[in-house]
């Protein structure tokens, strides 16, 4: 049975209306606090997730930037390569003009002109080849496709002058195609075919494909094309076994970063082929169907971000904690 309690007006109240009002207010209070308080968190939380996230995305192009510069600096150094070569072959002008023209004693000595200026370090293969796309003369390996040559021919009848491409073999080798015309009377004259210098570059590019700017257990650059319904996927995933040297997924898969690339998208945060959630960015090779991916896994890229929310929050608490026991202490007395 609750205490009689008169007041100075002598109005009769009890001990426990006394005590138990302040009582709620404070619960109340410390249930109040407590929203606010994980609103804040949460909010803290969203806001410090999208910073880290732009963060990273842009460290993630400017890899994916820097790895495209370097490919085409390879691309610039094979074309200086070879107009150089194209310069010493001036003096054989005569006789590849007559082996185009069907010369059968001039092909076999053009032969010997174009197999002098191949090496390993590029160009590892020259070819002769006719206006309408025949190859007279080849100095070693696979033929380019008449379809890759005849894009050539026109480009370099197109520009009047020496060009060079970074082309994709059926086989997805890249290539860097450098194509020097060759014309009936000096520059001006008709078109009647061209050399065509080929630098395999695909272990190059593959290498600076896998080089990553500082220490990363999951960071990796995947190079992509689609090859009919699939990915093709050019270079070694990081969780894959050394010997292992590209692999296909299906296209169809909606959230595969490398997909999301090959619809155009340059922002492809997903799920990669490991079935881990990645922050990714894509770019597109110049002249080329070949796409580089470059992406980290999520919970590596904002670990750091996780641990400083995390921290933020166990203070939020510790104090919340310590102002409800001040409070508590004093309503006690």
């Amino acid at each position: 049975m609750a205490r009689q309690v008169t007041g100075l007006d002598g109005s009769g109240i009890t001990a426990t209306e006394r005590t138990g009002t302040p009582r709620r207010r404070m619960v109340f209070t410390a249930v109040s606090s407590l929203a606010v308080i994980a609103a804040a968190c949460v909010l803290y939380a969203s806001i410090e997730i999208q910073r880290a996230t732009q963060d990273v995305h842009a460290t993630l192009e400017a890899v994916a930037l820097l790895k495209l510069r370097s490919i085409e600096e390879l691309r610039t150094q094979a074309h200086e390569r070879d107009r150089a070569a194209a310069t010493g072959m001036a003096s054989e002008l005569t006789t590849i003009q007559s082996a185009l023209a069907g010369n059968a004693e001039e092909q076999a000595r053009a032969a010997s002109v174009l197999a002098a200026y191949t090496s390993p370090a590029g160009p590892q293969t020259l070819a002769l080849v006719a206006r309408d796309a025949t190859v007279v003369v080849n100095t070693g390996g696979a033929e380019p496709s008449a379809a890759s040559l005849k894009a050539l021919l026109l480009r370099a009848q197109e520009s009047g002058t020496a060009t060079s491409v970074l082309t994709s073999e059926p086989s997805g080798h890249l290539v860097v195609e450098t194509v020097w015309p060759i014309h009936e009377e000096g520059e001006h004259g008709a078109m009647l075919g061209a050399v065509v210098f080929r630098h395999e570059l695909t272990s190059r590019i593959l290498a600076l494909a896998e080089w990553w700017p500082r220490e990363s257990s999951t960071a990796e650059t995947l190079i992509v094309r689609l090859e009919g319904e699939e990915i093709e996927y050019l270079s070694r995933g990081r969780s894959q076994p050394a010997n292992v040297v590209g692999f296909r997924l299906p296209a169809s898969l909606p959230d595969l970063p490398a997909a999301k690339a090959l619809r155009g998208r340059t922002i492809v945060d997903g799920v990669d082929y490991r079935g881990s959630k990645t922050l990714a960015v894509a770019r597109r090779l110049a002249d080329s169907d070949w796409h580089l991916v470059s992406k980290v896994d999520v919970d590596e890229a904002l670990a750091d971000t996780y641990r400083s929310i995390a921290s933020f929050t166990a203070v939020i608490i510790a104090g919340l904690v310590a102002l409800w026991t001040i409070l508590a202490l004093w309503f006690r007395e």
